[in-house]
């Protein structure tokens, strides 16, 4: 994510804004609808040659994950797009808010493809590679920013413009160094660094793309092990499995190859039967969505950018009380800053006017359920009654998010957390669960959940069955673990509960269901110390068994005459 700052004053008054929708993005511009349009195409082109690329630089294919909505904002002037971003030497950038993945760039300049394709790769790696290091999200950027599509075959890995001279002339930055900057780091932010950064990134990336199979499995590999959580050191160990002073060598003779060569080696990749979503809109959007939509541009955790979009929502909803946009917009910030009552008719109206629009849901059911757990509305024995109506309204809202297929992750905690809320569960908290379950057979923790209610409402065998199906899957160790520790313990109760049923049938003198009971217990008991003691007492259950049904019984004392 590039860091940017902003100094927007709401645009005049007279400037049209226009909406356009593709298969896959969302477009806010000042443009016209050609330029759109090519720039829309280009995404949908990129998004689907990654589709084709991605399995043969991993060696194994990915699921592209569900990400969030795309905003693709063009400004048709350098003018109009500084006034969003008047960082120095940015032609565009991506942030990722809380509703969706930002892209911002000028349309007219001659490298918008460029810029497009660059700033996309951002959002793909944020939504399919989390975590992947600053030098290769700038590297692949890099990478495929200068793809050209030609005919059934792409092209891939043509150097950036004046990257090969900023080496040629300041050298190539070190592996280590390379590898250790962050965000945060000055090469990443700083010209000059930034400029010899971003050119070693992309000379480091090229050479393990374009360096043959073996090299691009390295890379592949090493993108694997970041995606199942390992941390950079290891992966990089793991996969390059040399010392970076090594791969130092290995690149300052590419370099010296590049320069010595007419031509630069690429990657091409042949496809067949390449099919973008065609489907294209193109429309006038309204002042209040305009203004709304460039608010929410705008918002960040710097509190100068947060005021400014405030500004924008707030002329939003002058214009148009019920605006999606400035709703959506001054919710989020009511939201940023904690005030959650002052959110919820934001997002409620919002939901209303979108009432298919999963990450609204989302925001009014979490607001509502921020609501109700406040240490305010805990305290205030006045406000019972409204807790009890902001739980209910927020399982509406997180279960309607749920169906519309919202990809925020803290869609299903919070969800199981309001259902596990209750000590005793009613039927709705049954259907609620088992819905999500049936939306997402593959979230095993909702199968864990549902589980959970199950055992509380004693339906023992229901909660043993989920359980099973927890257990036995392969995708998270963790929560198999969970889940045969709680059928452990669900068998450790078991077992209990049936020795305490022969111990009662012992003391009603029922000494055959005593013993036979008592035997159940131990054949089901998963702990040694509980089988042991389960044991021993039978033995002495038995012995006094024996005594007492040995002992004749005593002949009735004769009264005297």
């Amino acid at each position: 994510m590039v860091a940017w700052c902003c100094q927007a004053e709401l645009p005049p008054e007279k400037q049209k804004w226009f909406q356009g929708r593709s298969a896959h993005f969302y477009f806010v511009t000042d443009g016209s609808e050609k330029e759109t349009l090519e720039l829309a195409r280009s995404f949908e082109i990129l998004q689907e040659i990654l589709k084709i690329i991605s399995p043969d630089l991993q060696k194994s294919r990915i699921q592209v994950r569900q990400q969030l909505p795309s905003y693709i904002y063009l400004f048709s002037s350098a003018n109009g797009f500084k006034s969003y971003c008047e960082k120095p030497g940015i032609d565009g950038f991506f942030v990722i808010h809380m509703d969706g993945y930002y892209i911002a760039m000028e349309s007219s300049t001659s490298q918008s493809t460029e810029i497009a394709y660059h700033e996309y790769l951002h959002q793909f790696l944020a939504g399919n590679f989390p975590g992947v290091p600053a030098w290769l999200n700038e590297g692949l950027a890099c990478f495929f920013q200068t793809m050209r599509i030609d005919g059934n075959e792409i092209v891939l890995g043509g150097p950036p413009n004046h990257y090969l001279p900023t080496l040629y002339t300041n050298g190539i930055m070190s592996v280590s160094r390379i590898l250790a900057v962050s965000q945060q780091s000055p090469e990443y932010s700083d010209e000059p660094e930034r400029s010899k950064f971003y050119a070693s990134a992309w000379l480091l990336t090229d050479y393990l793309m374009t360096g043959g199979d073996e090299k691009r499995a390295e890379l592949g590999k090493y993108l694997d092990l970041i995606r199942s959580g390992r941390s950079l050191e290891e992966s990089y160990q793991r996969a390059f499995g040399r010392a970076s002073e090594a791969l130092d060598k290995e690149l300052k003779d590419y370099l010296r190859l590049l320069n010595s060569r007419k031509s630069i080696s690429t990657w091409i990749v042949s496809f067949k039967n390449l099919v973008a979503d065609p489907s294209f809109s193109f429309s006038e959007l309204p002042r209040p969505e305009a203004l709304g939509r460039l608010g929410l541009l705008l918002i960040s955790n710097n509190r100068a950018f947060q005021e400014r979009s405030r500004e924008h929502f707030k002329a939003a909803l002058a214009l148009d009380p019920k605006s999606f946009s400035g709703n959506l917009g001054m919710g989020i910030l009511a939201l940023m800053e904690n005030k959650h009552t002052d959110a919820v008719p934001n997002f409620e109206q919002a939901s209303l006017g979108h009432p298919d629009d999963a990450i609204v849901h989302f925001f009014a059911g979490m607001t509502h359920y921020l609501r109700s757990v406040s240490p305010k509305n805990a305290t205030d024995q006045a406000s019972e009654e409204g807790v009890r109506a902001d739980l209910f309204t927020a399982r509406a809202h997180l279960v309607r998010a749920l169906e519309l297929g919202c990809p925020n992750p803290d869609v299903l905690p919070m969800l199981t957390t309001l259902v596990l809320m209750n000590e005793q569960p009613v039927s709705e908290d049954f259907a609620l669960l088992e819905k999500a379950c049936q939306l997402l057979p593959g979230q095993f923790e909702l199968k864990r959940n549902l589980a959970i209610l199950y055992e509380r409402a004693s339906k023992r065998d229901m909660a043993r069955m989920l359980l099973h199906q927890v257990a036995e899957q392969n995708v998270d160790p963790k929560l198999a673990t969970l889940a045969n520790s709680q059928l452990k313990a669900m068998d450790f109760q078991e077992a209990d509960r049936i020795y305490r049923s022969g111990m009662e049938a012992f003391k009603q003198k029922h000494y055959e269901e005593a013993v036979t009971t008592m035997e159940t217990a131990i054949r089901l008991s998963p702990e040694p110390f509980q089988r042991k003691g389960f044991q021993e007492n039978l033995e002495q259950m038995k012995i006094l068994i024996d005594l007492r049904t040995k002992i004749p019984a005593r002949p009735a004392r004769k009264g005297k005459t």
